[in-house]
């Protein structure tokens, strides 16, 4: 269940310690001409730390505890350039209008075709690129004390909606991954997956929304660990350090699949007076 990595380790490394590419010296756009070029804003254990050590000198490097610090941060005025590597769904909350296309066909060529989209922010085939999607991965439904909803995990993402779970359940806050859970629920229905419009597809959306006690995936986990939720659906990457260490946690994938959740870098537009220049990006 963890992340998958889009580039092999092997790539990785080489963004990461070859001078003359991606983050390690700027020539994807340009090397910074001194002062403070900008910085690297991430969340805390999100991003590979070889990529943290590649940063040009210029460069400055702020790891934050949330996501939601994050955009808080991102808030404030700033002259210089910021990279920011954030989670698909936390990148909702900022205008796509303040985020530059990433100007590196060489590094975009080297991404699976699965991550065309998320590099567009899901715009259209004809939108710029944003967004480098380097990691992905699968929801899972996470259980607290509930060995009966896990010995019927065939049941899939229907299992959201078992009567006992009515106000006990977390789920994430995007729209577009509620859809997709639906279209999943309905998907196993004579009439196939639903489009988006179908009207059967808006009342699933409106049954999950009933069932939740809280839409909000991160501060939502501290109902589940806390009893007051018995379920919650989280990615890969946050249920595995969570199973490690608390024995009350089960998960599963439900074998029908999963939508992605997907981690990306992307570049804001500088926001305050005209300063300075290139992004390692």
């Amino acid at each position: 269940m963890a992340q998958a990595p889009l580039l092999s380790r092997r790539h990785l490394l080489q963004l990461a310690s070859l001078g003359g590419t991606a983050l390690a010296a700027g020539a994807l756009a340009g090397c910074s001409r001194g002062g403070d070029a900008g910085r690297l804003l991430s969340v805390r254990g999100q991003l590979p730390s070889a990529w943290l050590k590649a940063l040009p000198s210029s460069w400055r490097s702020q790891v934050l505890d949330t996501p939601a610090e994050l955009l808080e941060q991102l808030r404030a005025p700033s002259p210089a350039s910021r990279l920011i590597s954030l989670g698909d769904g936390w990148l909702q909350q900022l205008p796509a209008a303040a985020l530059q296309p990433i100007n590196a066909p060489a590094l975009l060529e080297l991404l699976d075709p699965i991550a065309q989209a998320p590099s567009r922010l899901f715009a259209g085939p004809d939108a710029a690129a944003k967004a480098f999607p380097w990691a992905f991965g699968t929801w899972v439904i996470l259980l607290r004390n509930r060995p009966d909803l896990l010995r019927r995990q065939s049941e899939g993402w229907a299992l959201l909606l078992d009567p006992s779970l009515k106000g006990r359940l977390v789920l994430p806050a995007s729209p577009r991954l509620l859809i997709a859970l639906a279209q999943r629920q309905l998907s196993s229905k004579p009439a196939g997956v639903p489009s988006p419009g179908d009207v059967a597809l808006v009342d699933q959306v409106r049954r999950l929304h009933r069932q939740a006690l809280s839409l909000d995936e991160r501060q939502g986990l501290n109902f589940l660990l806390a009893g007051d939720a018995d379920a919650a659906v989280v990615t890969s990457q946050r249920a595995v350090p969570l199973l490690q260490r608390d024995p009350r946690l089960t998960a599963f994938l439900p074998a029908t699949g999963s939508p992605l959740w997907w981690q990306l870098l992307v570049r804001q537009n500088p926001t305050g007076p005209a300063g300075s220049t290139g992004s390692p990006l």
